[in-house]
């Protein structure tokens, strides 16, 4: 089994701009020729999953009002450590 690593190592270094020209050609034609997955999938919300008497049903159709997505936020935590020492 090693000399299959192997020989796959020596194989990525030799041709290492080749496999990288080639994943690059193969995402270019796969965005080209296939489909978008919102094209091919159904557009579905959590209630079509959850009966309309289900509680968190409930709670989305109450604070719907107060949703704005106009103006959708993102929360954003920074951490910094103090050296001791």
């Amino acid at each position: 089994m090693d000399t299959v690593f192997a020989a796959l190592g020596r194989f990525d270094v030799r041709f290492r701009y080749l496999i990288v020209v080639a994943w690059v050609a193969i995402t270019i034609f796969s965005v080209i020729v296939f489909p978008s997955l919102s094209s091919v999938i159904k557009s579905t919300t959590i209630s079509d999953f959850l009966p309309s008497n289900a509680p968190s049903i409930q709670a989305s159709n109450l604070a719907t009002p107060f949703q704005n997505t106009k103006y959708a936020s993102a929360t954003i935590v920074a951490v910094r450590f103090a050296s001791t020492g």
